[in-house]
């Protein structure tokens, strides 16, 4: 192997110096804090612009465009290559692409992968747990050719001649079991396995573990030899398999270009979370071709942080880790497809261009293995003729996606607390988890501060808003202009004019997607409570606080009633998070038909359920919380169903962060002794930490809390 070669193969997963550009000029692409981006690029075929954010610890998105002579002896043919999470693509010495060529490529990358793992696996098993989606796209010769295995996306921008309108055309088929087909092709290949697709928070995953049914890596999918301890026990299936649970086949397409084919946009699933296709298409086709990547992402974010009800210029203050709670690691790269009046004629003369896109990170102490392992790949297939070097297709495009991947797998074993939970994988499939596990607590502070207290105090001054009058005449005095109306009155009117309809007749009850009782409609339910509806947000507050929540904890409140406290759990929590008990109809229908609705909140998916019988195993037997906890719930119950209750809860509660906390109260246990109550908690399982209070933000009140955790094995 040459001196030459291996310098490249160095360069697709070694940091480079040079690989950002700080001195002002976009050479080589600019990195603004958790942003790269490079604006404008000329390629064989076009222009381009590029951009990567990062959210997680560990950057898992990478990126390449190659342009130029697709072989590296310069003889041709002349195009483009694009990836991500992958990297270069070449020409054999039969100077042609062609989907088998592809299909190879990915072959040999696989087993590439499968021979690293197995010579890794007594000295880092978790190996084998490590995986990447990969999107390939090659433009030769007017003809794109697609490739993809995993959850990211090509969108093609066509121009329709009779609108001049330029629409959305997906180019790439995605492997996610939230896509039905995905779900019947794995039914299909593993008729046997009832549970081959679960549906776990809501979510389809493959053995209930991961969302994506091909990848390359993920071997403890694939070989059952590396489904077995000493890989981590979230990993382990419960019977070992015949054939592969995930796949390495990519979906290939190719595409004749066209000269109403406008652009091609590139992205990780992190940008068509929150993008759909025609959204992307239209933010480009409206805008300057120069910072159009970074615009696309920069339109991601802002719809990121719209669903979590924050401001843009918040979220950009996030660090790392800490921002994965509120999206995935983002890449754009978007090509602008330029043709001549005869078609798409590339020609040799195009400008030669090679860039990585993505942030930087520190070199990993297995480069030396992965360079002495891909050379031992290589070599008994590269020869080295007289005049430059030939080597077959199939290896060439290896070389590049497996250097590439590689360079994903140094950092994905760089040292990273372990997650408890399988929930949150993505592609590629072990970083992501440890982001979460990494973040140490909130995003955001829960409670307001000092300064914002003064800052308010300051408004209400600015607006010359005087001390609030003490009597009901003096009240009603400051409701001019207004409608005074009581809420009984509202009532009559709802019910008079059924829900205050400007329809008539028969169509008088027919214009509503979730029709809501008039009693819900007025709030009556918010004086169903001992103290203010706005004490749940101190309640929320507190107990985030106390047990150093994160929007990706799992929480569980027994008798939720109407939401007073559960909605700013649900609001705060990812989707799925926030659990409930409750046995009241009427609180029930409120929080479902009147709180989640009004609230904007039904995204959020929480999962409530009407019982009384402390039967937590509904919400499903492998969930563990982050935090539990009954607001003057056990005051009210038998002392032998608190106990009852908390036996169960001992078993669904986490390991050390795992808090329970109960207020006003805890009678069932003081009523035994104090010796006998430790005791019972003791064979629990279980500790009592000690009693808390905290004053409410809006009116003179405190309240007490009780705090248990479970005890160490």
């Amino acid at each position: 192997m040459t001196e030459r070669f291996m310098n490249f193969l160095r360069s697709c997963w070694g940091p480079s110096s040079r690989r950002h550009d700080h001195s002002g000029t976009d050479a080589l692409g600019r990195q603004d804090g958790l942003l790269w981006y490079k604006d404008i690029g000329r390629l064989a075929n076009g222009d381009f612009s590029m951009a990567v954010v990062q959210a997680n610890s560990l950057v898992e998105d990478q990126s390449q465009i190659e342009s130029g002579s697709l072989s590296l002896h310069g003889l041709g043919p002349y195009g483009t290559f694009v990836g991500i999470y992958d990297g270069h693509g070449f020409a054999s010495e039969r100077q042609s692409i062609s989907a088998d060529v592809i299909r190879k490529a990915f072959k040999a990358t696989e087993e590439g992968f499968l021979s690293l793992v197995t010579n890794q696996w007594p000295v880092k098993p978790q190996i084998a747990a490590v995986g990447s989606c990969c999107l390939v796209g090659i433009i030769c010769s007017g003809t794109l050719y697609v490739a993809n295995v995993g959850d990211s996306r090509v969108v093609l921008g066509r121009l329709v001649k009779a609108t001049g309108e330029v629409l959305a055309v997906q180019l790439s088929e995605e492997h996610n079991a939230g896509i039905e087909s995905v779900r019947q092709e794995l039914h299909a290949l593993h008729p046997d396995d009832s549970e081959i697709v679960v549906l776990k928070h809501n979510v389809w995953r493959v053995k209930g573990v991961i969302q994506v049914s091909r990848s390359i890596g993920d071997v403890y999918l694939k070989k059952t030899e590396f489904n077995r301890e000493p890989l981590q026990a979230k990993f382990l299936l419960r019977e070992p398999f015949q054939r592969p649970i995930l796949s390495s086949e990519p979906s290939i397409s190719v595409l004749p270009l066209q000269l109403q084919d406008q652009f091609l946009i590139f992205a990780s699933d992190g940008l068509w979370e929150h993008l759909s296709n025609q959204e992307a298409v239209d933010i480009v086709q409206n805008n300057p071709c120069s910072g159009i990547a970074r615009r696309l992402v920069k339109a991601a974010l802002q719809e990121a942080a719209k669903k979590r009800e924050m401001r843009y210029s918040d979220l950009k203050k996030i660090d790392r880790g800490v921002r994965r709670h509120f999206h995935d690691d983002i890449t754009v790269i978007v090509v602008f497809l330029n043709s001549g009046p005869t078609g798409w004629v590339i020609s040799h003369k195009g400008p030669t261009v090679s860039i990585r896109g993505g942030i930087d990170r520190p070199a990993s102490s297995l480069t030396s293995y992965a360079s002495a392992k891909l050379a031992e790949l290589l070599d008994p297939m590269a020869t080295l003729p007289s005049k430059g070097i030939t080597v077959p297709a199939s290896l060439l495009l290896l070389t590049a996606a497996a250097a590439l991947l590689l360079f994903l797998l140094l950092s994905s074993l760089s040292p990273a607390p372990s997650s408890s939970s399988a929930a949150s994988f993505s592609c590629p499939t072990t970083s992501a988890a440890s982001s979460i596990a990494a973040a140490t607590g909130p995003p955001d502070p829960i409670s307001p501060t000092l300064d914002d207290i003064a800052w308010l105090k300051s408004q209400l001054v600015l607006n010359s808003i005087q001390e609030p009058p003490s009597s009901p005449a003096a009240w009603h005095s400051l409701r001019k202009g207004i409608n005074p109306r009581t809420r009984d009155q509202q009532l009559a009117d709802l019910r008079r004019f059924k829900g205050i309809s400007h329809y008539e007749g028969d169509d008088a009850e027919n214009h509503t997607a979730l029709p809501c009782p008039e009693e819900l409609l007025v709030e009556e339910h918010h004086s169903n409570y001992g103290e203010p509806w706005a004490g749940g947000r101190d309640v929320f507050e507190f107990l985030a606080t106390a047990a150093s929540l994160s929007p990706a904890d799992h929480v569980l409140e027994i008798g939720c009633g109407t939401l007073r406290v559960g909605l700013h759990f649900i609001r705060y929590l990812d989707p799925a998070r926030f659990h409930c008990l409750e046995r009241d109809e009427l609180s029930l229908m409120a929080a479902l038909r009147y709180e989640i609705p009004s609230q904007g909140l039904l995204h959020k998916r929480p999962l409530i359920l009407r019982g009384e019988d402390m039967e937590f195993d509904r919400f499903g037997s492998d969930v563990l919380y982050d935090l539990i906890y009954a607001s003057a719930v056990f005051l009210h119950m038998p002392d032998a169903l608190v106990w009852v209750g908390l036996e169960r809860l001992s078993a669904r509660l986490k390991l050390e962060k795992g808090r329970i906390f109960v207020s006003h109260n805890i009678k069932f246990c003081s009523r035994l002794g104090g010796d006998v109550c430790t005791n019972r908690l003791t064979n629990l399982g279980l500790e009592y930490v000690g009693k808390r209070t905290h004053d409410s933000l809006l009116f003179n009140h405190y309240e007490i809390w009780f705090e248990f955790r479970k005890l160490k094995a």
